[in-house]
C-alpha cells in the first residue's frame, strides 16, 4: 500500500537544540546550579561569574553574566573575563602625588591593577 502526500508513514524525529557545553575560560566561575561543562540544549542558561580581580570584557564592572542556548545552537553571550584596572589617580585640586605617577603605564588612562595600593604624597 502506498503513502499519500503530506502523511507520515513514521512520525517525524524531534531532536533538541544543543549548544553544548559552555566554553568558560580559567577566570569563569559557575553560580549557583550552573555547570559550563554540562550539554546545555535550547532555552538552558549557564549563569557565570569573573573570579575576583576580573570582571567581564566591555561589560562597565559587571562580574556575573548569564548565556542562555539559542535557536541557531549558539550562546547569547560568550563572556570574556579580563583583569580589572583602576583608573589613574588624578588630583587637580590638593595637586598630591602618587606613586602610581611613576609607574610605566601612567601614560594610558589605566595605573593599576587589582589590589594595587596607592599611596599619596602632600
Amino acid at each position: 500500500e502506498s503513502v499519500r502526500a503530506c502523511e507520515w508513514e513514521e512520525g517525524p524525529i524531534c531532536q533538541p537544540i544543543v549548544c553544548g557545553a559552555y566554553p568558560a575560560d580559567g577566570w569563569t566561575v559557575p553560580v549557583g546550579g550552573s555547570n559550563a561543562s554540562k550539554q546545555h540544549v535550547y532555552g538552558d542558561s549557564f549563569v557565570g561569574r569573573c573570579k575576583d580581580g576580573y570582571q567581564v570584557k566591555n561589560s562597565g564592572c559587571s562580574q556575573q553574566f548569564t548565556a542562555t542556548c539559542q535557536l541557531d545552537g549558539t550562546f547569547s553571550q560568550l563572556a570574556t573575563c579580563v583583569p580589572v584596572e583602576c583608573p589613574k589617580y588624578c588630583d587637580t585640586v590638593n595637586k598630591l602625588t602618587s606613586n602610581w605617577q611613576s609607574m610605566p603605564y601612567a601614560e594610558s588612562d589605566m595605573a593599576g591593577s587589582f589590589g594595587s595600593q596607592l599611596n599619596l604624597k602632600c
